[in-house]
């Protein structure tokens, strides 16, 4: 078996791994306090360059959560 073929099945195994434990486990949410800020870490995308404010990454994350970005 070449190297390739046998990096895509061990993705492939660790993948369907990942996806049947989590269906198994009870889903997690996390509540933040209205007061909660946001920290948006990135790059161009993140600051919205060559896009408006409005269209910008965090204030398309603020209007959706209602939360200071």
């Amino acid at each position: 078996m070449n190297k390739i073929k046998f990096t895509a099945i061990l993705v492939f195994i660790a993948l369907s791994f990942l996806i049947f434990t989590d269906k198994n486990q009870s889903s997690s949410s996390i509540t933040l306090k209205n007061s909660a800020t946001i920290l948006a870490f990135g790059d161009s995308i993140t600051y919205g360059y060559r896009v408006s404010t409005n269209s910008s990454y965090p204030s398309q994350l603020e209007k959706k959560t209602g939360l200071r970005v």
